[in-house]
């Protein structure tokens, strides 16, 4: 699991695409993040939870 700002997030190997990914979880929204190897995929879990949180600021929501 990874976690920051309060966010949690799960962490799957493809083989086949040789690929990490994740989403967000414990949450109604689907936001997904993926990269090439661990820092790849912790830099996109980081901006992916950011993005979220910006975009409920703009939508009004808290």
């Amino acid at each position: 699991m990874l976690e920051y700002r309060g966010c949690s997030g799960s962490i799957l190997y493809s083989e086949e695409d040789e690929t990490f990914h994740g989403r967000l979880t414990f949450m109604r929204d689907l936001v997904t993040y993926e990269g090439k190897d661990s820092e790849s995929l912790k830099r996109a879990f980081r901006e992916a939870v950011d993005d979220y949180y910006k975009l409920r600021e703009q939508q009004g929501i808290e």
